[in-house]
């Protein structure tokens, strides 16, 4: 509590007045009964005061009478008011707009009325400028108020349609739009508070109606929400578009009766061609003179063109009446490539070209698709190449291209000017007019092609150099099937070490492929110094594929030469250029390219039969006296992700002797199972899309009374807990990776049905024990092993210890377990604990079933911490402890490779 003689009290009062005379707005305080003005700030006298000093001046000299009184009456009604718009009068005869504020105070014990003032006119002035721009705009524009839609403003071009009273009824925007398109436009607004293009009919005060695009934005006026819309009349235009779509659906009726048309002429006409052509294949076996022959064979081919022409145009008039429609069924890509190119492959080498294909590593071979439609794309754009090209090659490859697969078909032929490429992939159009004289054609055919890859979802496309060649492309979208081919190599040619020598790379890759997938461990060549220095690095090539381009004097100087398999792009593998004197003297026939890869599979078994001995790793599995009998008429489905595994329990359960499927998932798992019977189900407990637990819920809720699938778990965990969730999960039984050879096999013989040993007792050894002397057996071994890969734990896993059969599993392990450590390191990065857990995981049970130990047992740590809250940089560190790991593994089966390979004699 302060005093009039506290100096503190004092201070604030100097401080009150100082601030009040130097506010840059005029400021009064006032007497509430006469408004005279008691006191003023500096601002308010100089605008105010005037030249007469001692003139006691109020409210009324600057607001007029009128105004003060009511200014008075509204203030003592609430005590306070703001913003009270007012002219503003100086003593200096000016006048200008503003505003007054006021508040009732009590000052030195008297109530006084504290005035502010401020000058408004700019904002006057711009408020001015905006409504002559909104009353001038040549843009139909109107002011609605948001609350009841009622148009409370338009402008001088809006007038012109709506005549607007002010004191007429009260016109919405619904007696302009209508109910529906006002709902719709205000709904739009209120999501954005902006809507541009709004199109809607319009009914003018005229009684005239019109098309009209709106656009609108909310905004406050008077602390009203209203919305200001411009209007454009866009009559004319919907006229032209529906007058067009009139023309446009005439169009496609008369197409549509066109095709129909064609179709129906296509197919009587087909009719009788058939007739023809089978009198024709009778009348050719019968006895005729040579001049009769050749008369036979033009009516032959005459008659052939033809119905390739009628079923050009029956596809044709098929697609333009809407009714072909692409199927989706399972296809192998390879597959389909190669019997395509096969067709046109007697072809290319009557003219002397080289055919050659490649589907590339990156891609599955297991698609959805329609292999009929795909097959006659490509048949008809290999078909041109090699009609167009006279010398050179054909090339077709495939590849990812994103989400989907690009099909290119490149020659060496003839080409075309961009002139000629615009009228392509047009019904009945070829390049010029001396294409159809040389070549012949309808032209049908690349338009076939580009509709039905439309159809598919995707695009062709074509680039072409005149003199130089062709190159077609496409590009469609093909889903990976459910159920995917998977076959572990069994051939007898698997283990060998061959070498690939052809100077094309697409033949070249295309082989060395085809031999993969057989288990050969192979070397590409591309040139003769590339093959001379491969046979230096390793003389004991138990094959090599050579093409007949290379000199064969490679050989000469090997004292154990490989079996050398001759390759030749001639007809019927005849051998032509430069060496074809030199290869005649060896007495190799020729193969001819492109060759089948089943074919290819046994010309090496054939070359190579009696020269690999020992070197051969399953020819117990192989050997009907060697292998055990097959324990079950039904075979078993194998449910597993990881590559390696698959290997592993593949050849594990073919020296066993029992038959089985395999797919990569838990959903393609249940698809199987919906579509064949089988004795047994492994599978995986952590797979993508559906894991082993939840694989096995939804198996026994679909299952019958009577009915019981037996299911093993495969997991890389073992753990007592892990085993408990398995069971719970409905599964029979439990295996920890990496499954001993007789653990399986005993624990098969426990759950196939009916399932008797070799001497017909019952198999009934606990599951349990399976487990728990798996777990015992490697915890037992591992203090012991030195080295980063137990080489003798992998050969009892196998059941085959030979050096060549290791490699090739040790091989697959490195080719797809940097991509799971890859994974683990991204999951680390994004801090994704789930997928890191995931990734690493997979990377332990790979570790385990390559018996690399020590990488095992820092992924089975690391997997442990994942699952627990462990700081992302202790994971981090964990993984580079892997990854130095994985580095000793990899190092150790590069000189296991080395060590293993055949030597010099």
């Amino acid at each position: 509590m302060t005093t009039d003689n506290d100096p503190s009290a004092e201070m604030g009062k100097d401080i009150a007045i100082g601030l009040f005379d130097a506010a840059p707005l005029p400021m009064m305080l006032c007497a509430i009964e006469d408004a005279a003005v008691l006191v003023a700030n500096r601002r308010a006298q100089e605008l105010f005061a005037g030249p007469e000093e001692g003139r006691t001046i109020g409210l009324d000299d600057i607001l007029g009478k009128e105004t003060t009184t009511t200014f008075l009456h509204n203030i003592q009604n609430g005590g306070f008011i703001d913003d009270f718009e007012v002219m503003l009068n100086t003593p200096y005869g000016e006048q200008y707009c503003g505003t007054v504020s006021g508040q009732i105070v009590t000052h030195a014990g008297h109530r006084r009325l504290l005035v502010g003032m401020n000058d408004i006119t700019d904002r006057k002035q711009a408020e001015e400028t905006l409504r002559r721009f909104f009353d001038g705009a040549p843009l139909a524009m109107l002011l609605v108020r948001m609350r009841d839609h009622q148009v409370i403003r338009i402008n001088r071009r809006a007038s012109e349609l709506f005549p607007h009273d002010q004191n007429a009824a009260v016109v919405t925007l619904e007696s302009h739009l209508g109910k529906n398109p006002t709902s719709r436009f205000l709904e739009k607004l209120t999501e954005g508070g902006f809507v541009e293009s709004f199109e809607c009919g319009l009914a003018t005060g005229w009684g005239q109606s019109l098309w009209a695009s709106l656009s609108g934005q909310i905004i406050e006026i008077d602390d009203e929400r209203c919305v200001l819309i411009g209007l454009r009349d866009i009559t004319d235009r919907k006229r032209w578009e529906e007058a067009l779509h009139a023309a446009k659906v005439e169009a496609e009726q008369a197409t549509q009766a066109k095709s129909q048309f064609l179709a129906t002429m296509s197919h009587e006409i087909r009719t009788p061609m058939n007739g023809v052509l089978g009198m024709i294949d009778v009348l050719s076996n019968t006895p005729m003179s040579d001049e009769q022959k050749d008369m036979v064979s033009v009516i032959s081919d005459s008659a052939r063109t033809l119905l390739a022409i009628i079923d050009d145009i029956l596809d044709l008039s098929k697609i333009e009446a809407g009714k072909m429609s692409i199927e989706q069924t399972p296809l192998r890509l390879r597959q389909t490539v190669e019997t395509t190119v096969e067709l046109v492959a007697p072809l290319a080498r009557a003219k002397g070209l080289e055919i050659a294909w490649r589907v590339s590593p990156d891609l599955a071979d297991d698609y959805l698709g329609d292999p009929t439609r795909l097959r006659q794309i490509l048949l008809n754009l290999l078909s041109n190449a090699v009609k167009f090209t006279d010398r050179g090659r054909v090339i077709v490859r495939l590849g990812p291209a994103g989400d989907r697969i690009l099909f290119e078909i490149e020659d060496t032929g003839i080409g075309m000017t961009e002139e000629q490429q615009a009228r392509l992939f047009q019904p009945f159009s070829q390049a010029d007019a001396s294409t159809t004289r040389r070549f012949g054609g309808t032209g049908l055919g690349l338009a076939i092609c580009k509709k039905l890859v439309n159809m598919m979802d995707g695009d062709i496309a074509l680039s072409s150099v005149v003199g130089e060649g062709s190159r077609f492309s496409f590009a469609i979208p093909l889903a990976e099937a459910p159920i995917k081919t998977i076959r572990a190599p069994v051939s007898s040619i698997s283990g060998l070490a061959m070498l690939v020598a052809d100077p094309l790379a697409e033949s070249r890759g295309c082989m060395a492929d085809a031999l993969r997938a057989q288990g050969v461990l192979v070397t590409e060549v591309g040139d003769a110094q590339s093959a001379a220095s491969a046979l230096r690095s390793n003389p004991r090539f138990d094959a090599a594929l050579v093409d007949a381009t290379f000199d064969p004097a490679i050989f000469a100087d090997m004292e154990d030469p490989p079996a050398v398999l001759l390759i030749s792009a001639e007809k019927d593998g005849a051998v032509s250029g430069d060496y074809a004197r030199q290869w005649s003297e060896t007495g190799l026939t020729g193969l001819a390219k492109p060759i089948r890869w089943s074919a290819l599979t046994r010309a090496v078994m054939a070359a190579t039969d009696g020269a690999n001995g020992d070197h051969d790793p399953v020819a117990a599995a192989n050997d009907p006296t060697a292998r055990k009998t097959v324990k079950s008429d039904l075979p078993i489905l194998i449910a597993e992700d990881n590559h390696t595994n698959r290997i592993v329990i593949a050849r594990q359960l073919d020296y066993l002797g029992f038959s089985y499927d395999m797919v990569e998932d838990g959903e393609a798992a249940l698809t199987a199972l919906a579509e064949k019977r089988y004795a047994l189900l492994l599978a995986d407990c952590r797979m993508p899309k559906l894991d082993g637990y939840a694989l096995t819920r939804c198996i026994r809720e679909r299952e019958e009374d009577g009915q019981h699938l037996p299911v093993v778990a495969l997991t890389a965990n073992a753990l007592a807990d892990d085993r408990k969730r398995c069971l719970a999960a409905g599964m029979d039984d439990y295996l920890a990776k990496p499954v001993r050879l007789d653990k399986l096999e005993a624990t098969l013989l426990q759950w196939l049905p009916s399932a008797p040993n070799e001497d017909g007792a019952s198999d009934t050894a606990p599951p349990s024990a399976a487990y728990g002397e798996q777990v015992h057996s490697t915890a037992e071994r591992a203090p012991h092993i030195a080295e980063p890969v137990d080489c003798d734990a992998l050969g009892d896993l196998l059941g085959d210890n030979s050096p060549e059969l290791l490699s090739t599993v040790l091989a697959s392990f490195l080719e797809f377990f940097p991509a799971l450590l890859e994974r683990a390191v991204t999951a680390v990065e994004n801090q994704n604990r789930e997928a890191l857990h995931d990734a690493v995981h997979a990377a332990k049970g790979a570790a385990r079933s390559a018996c690399a130990p020590e990488l095992a047992a820092i992924l089975a740590a690391l997997e442990e911490k994942a699952g627990s809250q462990a700081a992302f940089d202790e994971l981090g560190r964990d993984l580079d402890l892997a990854g130095k790991a994985y580095a000793d593994v990899r190092d150790f089966i590069g000189a296991y490779h080395a060590k293993t390979a055949p030597a010099d004699s």
